[in-house]
């Protein structure tokens, strides 16, 4: 938790993410958004006194995000309590063009998030669910935004980040090399979003490579440190809903965090 005369830089790096989301992006964006909310719900409930598991609050927010892609929740996964972003993820739902529907349901990320069980380090589900050391293809970029956008907690040291990172990537993905790619784009991203809880004399982290992502993630920073103003409101449907959520999710980011 912080507080600063500066704007919480959620306001800035949430829209910019939605509004540069592409036909290809935009299921991570999505996930990205919803284990965001997993972790702001969670941070609800610590401020009125209540502990929660953070990482199953994560997961039970991708579980809206599948439950409104397909009208359920998976069988055999714990149904969500209903929450504020159910409707802005139905939203998103309808917005979907043919196109979009297919990459969505063609993901990798959410094919696993389809499944009955949460992924934890120590217990990964993704897709193959094969032993770590056979996950060669185990798609560590996927794991950029949502890795980026968790830097929004300023952490000194990195401890926090790395635990969450960790936990937010095993959701979806099972090879460890994964979880280090997780670790290295939040540890980066904090220092991005939060310079003024670094130290001037500390090593800064090595830029990771971002892949697919780069414009949105770069996008975010520039907002951070030169705001524009606003973003250009996206054209396509499902990138405008996201935007709307996303403008939601930083107000109450912000508020909870601040």
């Amino acid at each position: 938790m912080t507080s600063s005369a500066t704007p919480h830089p959620a306001h800035s790096v949430l829209p910019a993410l939605a509004a540069k989301a592409t036909h290809e992006t935009l299921p991570e964006t999505v996930i990205a958004f919803a284990v965001l909310d997993g972790l702001l719900e969670a941070i609800e409930w610590a401020n009125e006194g209540v502990a929660a598991d953070e990482p199953a609050c994560m997961w039970l927010s991708t579980l809206r995000w599948t439950r409104a892609l397909d009208g359920s929740v998976p069988e055999g996964a714990p149904e969500p309590p209903s929450r504020w972003t159910d409707e802005h993820f139905r939203a998103i739902a309808r917005s979907l063009t043919p196109e979009q529907r297919a990459i969505v349901n063609e993901h990798a990320d959410i094919q696993t998030l389809r499944g009955p069980e949460m992924g934890t380090p120590s217990r990964p589900f993704a897709k193959k669910r094969l032993p770590d050391h056979e996950y060669q293809n185990d798609d560590a970029a996927r794991l950029a935004l949502r890795s980026f956008i968790l830097g929004l907690l300023p952490d000194a040291d990195g401890t926090l980040t790395n635990r969450l990172t960790r936990d937010a990537a095993a959701l979806t993905h099972g090879a460890e090399a994964s979880y280090f790619y997780a670790q290295s784009v939040g540890r980066w991203a904090n220092t991005q979003l939060w310079p003024d809880v670094h130290t001037a004399t500390e090593e800064s982290p090595e830029t990771p490579d971002l892949g697919a992502f780069e414009t949105q993630v770069t996008t975010a920073v520039s907002e951070v440190r030169e705001p524009s103003g606003g973003v250009v409101r996206p054209e396509n449907s499902a990138t405008e809903a996201l935007l709307e959520f996303g403008n939601e999710l930083a107000q109450r980011w912000a508020k909870a965090t601040s």
